[in-house]
């Protein structure tokens, strides 16, 4: 994940996957509800890593989606 527009502060995001023909547990691990992407003040970008379950048997593509739900930052943010 990259962030653009600056990278001061620590920035938390969550997120989640939405299965659409990739199904989890079988083609991919899916994330539990809490995960997130911590981000370090100075850091600008951070991967996001999902684990593919290979498969023996010849298969059509298969497609999830990641869903970026919250973003947090410190509440109090100040120039300095």
């Amino acid at each position: 994940m990259q962030r653009l527009y600056g990278n001061r502060y620590d920035v938390k995001v969550s997120y989640n996957v939405v299965q659409l023909t990739a199904q989890p547990g079988v083609d991919y691990v899916a994330p539990q509800n809490d995960d997130f992407i911590l981000m370090r003040d100075g850091e600008s970008e951070a991967p996001l890593r999902i684990r593919l379950i290979s498969s023996s048997l010849p298969e059509l593509s298969k497609q999830f989606m990641v869903k970026l739900t919250t973003i947090e930052q410190p509440l109090n943010i100040y120039s300095g």
